[in-house]
């Protein structure tokens, strides 16, 4: 990839994971009535934020793979990224954002 591409990658990446961890974005997730839903919008607005810093880490790790020109960092950053991913992916669908009310009504149903 382009130095340019990645850089204006690396910018939105970081205005979102700002817009995410400071709670600002609760208008982007779209059909997500935060008041009638049963997941805690502030929790994981956070956790979206701290994964997008972390995408923005993988980005950066590849512009600066790309400026030296060392293959094996450009490799690395792909993992990392596809790790950070897969964990979003696998945590964020897990019962951690669930509002505490939610979460003590399906524990107490079995």
């Amino acid at each position: 990839m382009g130095i340019i591409s990645l850089t204006f990658f690396l910018i939105i990446v970081l205005l979102l994971g700002y817009l995410f961890y400071t709670g600002k974005a609760g208008f982007l997730p779209s059909g997500i009535i935060w008041k009638e839903s049963q997941l805690d919008g502030k929790k994981l607005m956070r956790f979206t934020g701290i994964i997008m810093f972390c995408l923005a880490f993988c980005a950066g790790l590849m512009m600066i793979s790309d400026l030296t020109e060392i293959e094996i960092l450009y490799t690395i950053a792909l993992i990392l990224s596809a790790a950070v991913v897969m964990f979003f992916l696998i945590y964020g669908n897990g019962r951690h954002f669930l509002k505490y009310e939610s979460r003590n009504a399906r524990e107490n149903d079995g």
